[in-house]
């Protein structure tokens, strides 16, 4: 669904007049290259407007500065053939106005507007920027500290993709104590960026960027509702290439996976021992609840990869937590259940939350838990797959109930529902349809029953209704999209394909694509971090980790019909989650930034278990607690992005997925390694071969099959490791020899 707005209650100062905006005949037009449509320029008494004229007569004016007394001067200082700068002298101070064509076919420009103030200035209320002429249909727009972005669409015209680039703004952010959290939306007319109102003055005569914008404007197309998302990735994927972006780091996930092992078993903050049966805490040290399923499962899954990964015997720990797992079955029911049954709350009833009921559950953790339970199976505990076949049937007279559209809370045993909507008008939790496709597509691997697979496709209709209000949870529109794509692949039918590309892009919109840089954020990286929740002000370390093996297991799916954008953005997505994963760990951090009264359990920073919660900028981090079941971030990047083969005497390391690794050995003392690499050729990934023993052998590293083989970057840093930069979307050979 979209924001559709065809009258106008009333406008904002900043809007009235805008008719006379678009038939000023004191527009000039800027002689820039211009596929359809053209650009004009206007400057009235205290603003400066760059205008698309859409070829079939619409406009989309930009706001692109504006100086509440009006302008005292304003002078063309550069034209060329693809940019015009402007000075302008304002009762504010001086402002440095440029706008830039960057891609011509793509219908691409960049606007920045930067201030020196001439006093001391506390900025309290500026106009937002975009307004475009007649009905317009908001897609999605900014929410929380997500990327600043807004989606439209002109009936009759085209659809314009709006970005602020944050990362630009913060000094303003820094000097003003603000921080960009919801401020790209608006109401129509009145659209675009509001600079956050400043909790402290701009020092004078200290330049400051309060914008810098991207813009695409796509013309009428004739693609399909369907097809719409694809648009938007590719619109998305054309400004990203453009923005800063971090340096990324290495960081050492193996230990570090080892380390958190230790902190699981030895420290008894992190679980606890009911019925002779070992269970984790969900959070250090918090012991008010029962035990919860999901929790020994997020950890178990991963945990038994890891195991497989390194090629090791079953560590006590997952013994342990498979031992557990049968405990959390309901044989009334017939269903696996949230919270340990027979296990009381250690609270008042008035201190329960909503979901603080075993009688109740949440739609998504019911299918989250199955969704695990059917992983579990698949590593051949007959357990769990006996438990998985027996819940499944509970769960399909659960979605033929709710006819597919699942509450947010309901009754287990009469299915009554208990809370129906995340929020009023906005329905339940729009995303489990997607989850329930998964377990259906489980169940039906397992068996060949056709009932699974007509289920799968029962659950799949009631997506088609969504735009960019699909997702819910994030990791879970993600698996989401894993499960159609496996749908597409199954049944030939190209709607599940594209529903698969409305997953993704639904999370693209959600990614935090801006570096903070300021308050706290001056320690730590969130560039690309992606909240739990559509609404939730932070990133979360279990959500994130389930996020990267979901997108991996999406790419290995579709990369090879999947636009070469998608891939990319995917792609970048896991690189900086490997960079950044770090900073989920308090010790990692410096004190000042965690906050030591969380609100489950403590926090002990020598554990090396993540914190819930990594802010923006000026709020403390890990005020939701340290994440018990976020520890299995650890496993999962190490499983995911290291590759070891037997005899050779190497590990590789690669930011971007991996579709396909093998080896050979020609000699005792030499070998061949070959990887496929996703993403493609719009980003590159860093490739790092690490030491089993003692130094490296000698390596070449080449980048494609003959005879078009070429020698990649190499920056070999020392002997016990070898770096390389590579194009995504590559074959690449490691050839070694001693």
């Amino acid at each position: 669904m979209s924001s559709t707005i065809t009258s106008i209650p009333g406008v904002t100062q900043w809007a009235a007049g805008m008719q006379t905006v678009y038939e000023s005949e004191n527009q000039q037009v800027l002689t820039f290259p211009v596929v359809k449509g053209k650009w004009t320029y206007l400057s009235d008494t205290n603003s400066l407007w760059f205008i698309y004229h859409y070829p079939e007569g619409r406009q989309l004016a930009i706001r692109s500065c504006f100086d509440p007394q009006g302008f005292e001067s304003c002078q063309i200082t550069e034209y060329t053939t693809q940019q015009i700068g402007f000075t302008i002298q304002g009762s504010l101070g001086l402002f440095q106005v440029s706008f830039s064509i960057i891609d011509p076919e793509k219908g691409l420009v960049r606007y920045t507007n930067q201030l020196k103030p001439r006093h001391g200035l506390l900025l309290n209320a500026l106009p937002r920027d975009v307004y475009p002429q007649g009905q317009v249909e908001v897609k999605v727009a900014q929410k929380g500290p997500a990327v600043g972005l807004l989606y439209l669409e002109m009936p009759d015209a085209g659809s314009a993709l709006y970005v602020q680039n944050f990362t630009s703004l913060n000094d303003y952010f820094e000097s003003s104590h603000t921080e960009p959290i919801t401020c790209v939306g608006g109401e129509w007319p009145e659209l675009g960026f509001a600079l956050p109102v400043g909790q402290h003055p701009l020092k004078a005569s200290q330049s400051y960027v309060i914008s810098d914008a991207y813009l695409v404007v796509n013309q009428i197309s004739d693609a399909s509702q369907l097809e719409k998302p694809l648009e938007f990735i590719r619109a998305l994927s054309s400004i990203y290439t453009q923005l800063p972006k971090p340096e990324t780091k290495y960081v050492d996930w193996p230990g570090r996976a080892q380390r958190t092992l230790v902190s699981l078993n030895r420290s008894k903050a992190c679980r606890q021992t009911i019925d002779q049966h070992v269970y984790l805490n969900a959070y250090v040290d918090s012991y008010q609840k029962p035990p919860e399923c999901m929790v020994q499962l997020a950890i178990l899954i991963p945990l038994l990869e890891y195991e497989q990964w390194k090629s090791s015997n079953s560590y006590a720990l997952s013994q342990e937590l498979q031992q557990s797992f049968p405990r959390f079955f309901n044989k009334k029911l017939g269903v696996l259940t949230r919270w340990l049954p027979g296990v009381e709350f250690k609270k008042t009833e008035e201190e329960l939350s909503e979901e603080e009921n075993p009688d109740i559950i949440d739609s998504w953790y019911l299918l989250h838990i199955l969704l695990n339970a059917g992983r579990l199976a698949a590593f051949g505990n007959e357990t769990a797959h006996a438990i998985f076949l027996e819940s499944v049937g509970y769960l399909i007279k659960a979605a033929q109930h709710f006819n597919y559209e699942w509450p947010v809370f309901y009754y287990m045993k009469d299915f009554s529902v208990m809370k129906a909507e995340t929020e009023p008008g906005a329905g339940g939790e729009h995303d489990v349809p997607g989850l329930y496709i998964h377990v259906m597509l489980q169940a039906y691997e397992f068996t060949k029953d056709e009932l699974y697979l007509q289920e799968a496709e029962h659950s799949a209709k009631c997506l088609l209704k969504f735009e960019f209000d699909l997702l819910y949870q994030s990791n879970n529109t993600l698996m989401s999209g894993v499960a159609l794509a496996r749908l597409w692949r199954i049944t030939n039918n190209r709607t599940y394909l594209d529903l698969s590309y409305l997953c993704m892009s639904n999370v693209l919109a959600k990614m935090w694509i801006w570096e903070c840089d300021f308050g706290y954020g001056k320690d730590y990286s969130t560039f690309m971090g992606l909240s739990p929740l559509r609404d939730a002000e932070y990133i979360s370390a279990y959500e994130e980790a389930e996020s990267l093996a979901a997108i991996t297991a999406y790419v290995k799916e579709v990369h090879q019909v999947a636009p070469k954008e998608l891939n990319y953005l995917l792609a970048e997505y896991g690189k900086y989650l490997l960079h950044r994963g770090q900073f989920f760990y308090p010790d990692q951090a410096p004190a000042a930034m965690i906050s030591m009264q969380p609100r489950e359990g403590i926090t002990q920073r020598n554990l090396s278990i993540p914190i819930e919660d990594l802010r923006s900028g000026w709020q403390q981090s890990g005020q939701v607690g340290q994440e018990v079941y976020g520890a299995a971030m650890a496993f999962v990047l190490s499983s995911y992005a290291y590759f070891q083969f037997p005899g050779v005497p190497f590990l590789v390391f690669v930011e971007y997925p991996v579709f396909h690794a093998d080896f050979s050995h020609q000699s005792a003392k030499a070998g061949k390694v070959t990887l496929t690499i996703g993403g493609s050729a719009l980003g590159t990934c860093k490739l790092r071969l690490l030491s089993a023993k003692g130094s490296l052998p000698y390596t070449q590293c080449l980048v494609g099959e003959e005879p078009q083989e070429k020698p990649a970057k190499n920056e070999d840093h020392a002997h016990t490791f070898r770096e390389f930069e590579l194009p995504g979307g590559s074959e690449v050979t490691l050839t070694y020899w001693h």
